[in-house]
């Protein structure tokens, strides 16, 4: 199986490095996830077979609500036009380009998607994912903090609700597209060191998962 583009079945390239402060960083942000939310979660699956682009956006988010039974709240998605959004006018972007953005209006989020990233189902899935997480945090009053960090906890709380893998795939996201004689591409990287993500997923796994089994 390959996630991150590493192939788990081959042990010489289960090497990765990571520090023994983003170790304890990790295994914090699981410890806090169970102290508020239990173990309830950790034998949960979930079902994302009908999650496509044929279902549209609407519906697809409609489903990642309901698996955190807040269906309930207000929301509407906005979708939003950026040079990366045409294929008429020659760019090229570096560092970290808008993609999504999340901001509650009284007691109505607002989900901004940039036009781009809807034409890939499965990374519009992986930042749905993010999305209805943090949604998630905020109805249940976790403080996860809103700076650079509570950004990355994100990322580990997908982990611990069950979506680990639709969120690891999407890590590298590299493709490229032609339209009226232009072609673009792009290589999305998550702000998410892939290092650290892998080692919550192992852990969240082992540490975790195994413990309902013993």
């Amino acid at each position: 199986m390959k996630i991150f583009g590493i192939d788990f079945s081959k042990k010489k390239q289960l090497q990765f490095n990571i520090t023994e402060k983003d170790k304890e960083w990790v295994i914090n942000c699981l410890l806090s996830l169970v102290s508020k939310y239990g173990d309830s979660y950790l034998n949960h699956s979930f079902d994302l077979t009908n999650f496509n682009s044929n279902i549209g956006v609407d519906s697809v988010f409609q489903n990642l609500l309901s698996c955190f039974k807040i269906e309930y709240i207000k929301y509407k998605i906005e979708e939003i036009s950026l040079i990366q959004s045409t294929s008429s006018i020659p760019y090229e972007i570096e560092g970290e380009v808008f993609e999504t953005s999340l901001v509650k209006d009284e007691d109505v989020y607002i989900i901004f998607i940039e036009k781009n990233v809807l034409k890939d189902s499965q990374y519009t899935l992986s930042k749905l994912i993010l999305i209805a997480v943090e949604i998630y945090l905020i109805e249940t009053a976790f403080d996860y903090g809103k700076d650079e960090e509570g950004r990355l906890f994100i990322y580990i709380a997908s982990i611990f609700f069950g979506f680990g893998k639709e969120v690891a795939n999407e890590l590298y996201n590299i493709g490229r597209n032609s339209e009226d004689f232009m072609e673009t591409q792009w290589t999305r990287i998550a702000i998410i060191p892939a290092n650290v993500f892998a080692f919550a997923l192992a852990t969240y796994s082992i540490y975790f998962i195994s413990t309902l089994t013993d």
